[in-house]
């Protein structure tokens, strides 16, 4: 699935967004060895650095509370890469 991530949070930018500052987003679904299946993220930049970050959740959480630092990171020119992890967000697995 494809979609644009709008950065910004005020009418104007998101006014903007379909020229200027919109960033390109990806997801999916993995399955692991064991038949599981992790829902992924990539968001690609407007303006590639040739460099890649992988985000990773925490405990109780799931990849969109990485979303504004995944935003900055792709602003700076970084493709980002996030999961949720087993039994966390899209993903399946024990809760």
């Amino acid at each position: 699935m494809e979609g644009a991530i709008v950065s910004g949070s005020t009418q104007k930018s998101r006014q903007r967004a379909a020229g200027e500052t919109a960033l390109k987003a990806k997801s999916n679904f993995l399955v692991t060895p064991d038949g599981l299946t992790l829902k992924t993220y990539e968001i690609a930049p407007r303006h590639p650095n040739g460099k890649t970050a992988f985000l990773t959740h925490s405990q109780a959480q799931h990849s969109a509370n990485l979303l504004p630092t995944a935003i900055g990171l792709a602003e700076h020119g970084y493709r980002v890469h996030m999961a949720d992890l087993r039994g966390h967000g899209h993903s399946s697995g024990d809760r």
